[in-house]
């Protein structure tokens, strides 16, 4: 049985998915506990059933693994807070995104001539309660229309501005207005034949601004298809002059999360040292095939916007694949993005603002038991495209994967409350700005370990990431990291030493059990012929005679051993 070092052992309450308790039915007089992680380390206690033994101790953990209200999620992170908003130089990240300032930088200020306007349609979140309270419509579109194109649109989620490309201004002879919107499904009905005016017309606003308007859903099409069953639905095409439609063929957060629950399995497991199945094993978890149809649908994205053309992006809801492809289309076209404050802001404003459900994605305030079935990992997935693209363009990011890497270990547990709510409405509810610091406040606290030495500013403006099947890497320093297997415990590095991830590149050693065996006897066989050694080489290296007598050869093995002996 595999000894497992101590810092596998060392994890916050906060990081346990669920919890499950059992009675031991080969030894009646034991309990079982079972612990599943949420990176799916799984861990099983025996626990000897005594009268003094009580069960309380259950359902208290499973009452700290599962809150039932913010004010108990903030138990873990209050005392932290305070600490962290008493050094002398905090930094509040809750002010890294002011959604007028980043427009603005955009080149869409309040007096611009894009025929582009500031909305408060939404103030107080009378319009729809996941968007922020800040909007960008088309100019010619009043809030009356807004709201009756809301109403055709899955929970509201109207087309909405996400971006403006001001790459093309100098060359843009026919004021072309290329950007990126986001909506959610249309309300089509089961044949498609529903449609709603004041939809009709903001899609032709947007379409007119631009050489061409293309519709990206992210949804498989036969999805779609299903999705009219239950309300839902896509645009039909024949109420949509010139507008092109286009599949993305990503499937949806349940095959995103048994994805994933495949992949952790096989990285924390003993297949990773048979070299002859294991890239076949990782690509039957299908989670290349997800970062895969990210980057080639992203690409496209860009090389559109580019042509000076608009896309509207939206997958069922539009906070899950909408803000994948989104934001990694940002990525690939503004340099600013590619930065680490940049970064943030983007995160702030098309995860955040837009309404990606953090909470339920991340399993916070699930059911009792752990049985709720919408946690799945969407921004994970984006992060991992966002490590391709940094290992194809290590020049272009401000950032180093150690930054990744952060982000990617803290988003689920629950420390920060950029990630505890589903939308802006619930932190400005439940106080998410007083009660938590910002992930972003932790970033600037210590800036220095997430910066890329090799970063060039002026190195390249728009990324053209090599998307082909077999370009795409396994990212080891995140989904082997506490793999018991690996045969060097560097690889179980805790949470103070995460920013060494990059380093672990060097350990991945993978070894049969055989082999191991066989090694272990060829030391022991090696220790004893070294002990023999040494005292051949005391006796030798103190004769003078003897030791000029010896050929070459028998010299050239006396110093090995003096030097795998560390001998003077």
């Amino acid at each position: 049985m595999i000894k497992l070092p101590e810092d596998y052992l060392k994890f916050p309450i906060i990081s346990i998915s669920k919890v499950e308790k059992n009675l031991n039915t080969k030894e009646y007089s034991m309990y079982l506990m079972d612990i599943t992680l949420k990176d799916s380390r799984f861990l099983r206690f025996s626990i000897i059933n005594t009268p003094s033994f009580d069960f309380k101790f259950f359902v208290h953990l499973e009452s700290k693994v599962n809150p039932k209200n913010p004010k108990e999620l903030y138990k873990f992170t209050e005392a932290y807070n305070e600490v962290i908003k008493k050094e002398k130089n905090y930094y509040n990240g809750w002010n890294i995104y002011d959604p007028e300032i980043e427009f603005s930088r955009q080149g869409v200020t309040r007096d611009n001539n894009l025929g582009l306007r500031y909305s408060e349609a939404n103030k107080g979140f009378a319009l729809c309660e996941s968007y922020p309270e800040f909007l960008i419509a088309p100019k010619n579109i009043t809030d009356l229309q807004m709201r009756l194109a809301s109403q055709y649109r899955t929970k509201g989620r109207l087309p909405i501005l996400a971006y403006y490309y001001m790459g093309n201004i100098d060359q843009n002879d026919n004021n072309y207005v290329p950007t990126i919107w986001r909506s959610a499904q249309n309300k089509g009905g089961i044949m498609g034949s529903k449609k709603n005016e004041a939809d009709i017309t903001l899609i032709k606003s947007i379409k007119d601004m631009s050489k061409n308007l293309f519709i990206y859903d992210c949804r498989p099409k036969l999805n779609a298809m299903a999705n009219r069953l239950n309300g839902g639905g896509y645009e039909n095409m024949d109420h949509y002059d010139n507008v092109d439609l286009t599949f993305c063929e990503i499937d949806n957060i349940h095959k995103a999360r048994n994805s994933l629950n495949s992949l952790y399995s096989l990285c924390l497991s003993e297949k990773i040292n048979d070299n002859t199945k294991f890239w076949a094993s990782v690509d039957g978890t299908g989670w290349f095939t997800f970062v895969y149809l990210l980057l080639r649908n992203a690409f496209e994205i860009s090389q559109l916007i580019q042509e000076n053309n608009s896309v509207l992006i939206h997958c069922s809801d539009g906070w899950d694949r909408t803000s994948q492809l989104s934001a990694l289309s940002q990525i690939l076209l503004d340099p600013f993005y590619r930065t680490i404050n940049g970064f943030a802001v983007l995160i702030e404003k098309d995860w955040l603002s837009f309404g990606h459900q953090f909470a339920l994605r991340n399993g916070i305030m699930k059911k009792p038991g752990g049985g709720d079935d919408q946690a799945s990992p969407i921004f994970l997935q984006f992060l991992d495209a966002v490590h391709q693209l940094l290992l194809q363009n290590p020049n272009s990011f401000e950032f180093n994967e150690n930054f990744l890497l952060f982000l990617a270990k803290n988003y689920n547990l629950n420390l920060y409350g950029t990630f505890m709510f589903n939308n802006d409405k619930h932190r400005k509810d439940n106080n998410a700005k007083e009660k938590t610091i910002s992930v972003w406040t932790e970033i600037y606290r210590n800036y220095e370990p997430y910066l890329n030495i090799y970063y060039s500013p002026n190195s390249v403006k728009i990324l053209k990431p090599n998307f082909a099947y077999y370009n795409i890497q396994l990212w080891r320093a995140f989904f082997m990291r506490n793999n018991p297997y690996l045969r060097n415990e560097k690889i179980f590095l805790n949470d103070d030493k995460d920013i060494y991830f990059s380093q672990l590149n060097d350990f991945f050693i993978y070894e049969k059990e055989e082999d191991k065996k066989k090694l272990k006897e060829k030391d022991n066989k090696y220790d004893e012929l070294l002990k023999l050694t040494s005292g051949l080489y005391s006796k030798i290296k103190d004769n003078e005679e003897m030791l000029n007598s010896l050929d070459d050869k028998s010299k050239e093995i006396l110093e090995q051993v003096k030097n795998k002996l560390l001998l003077p």
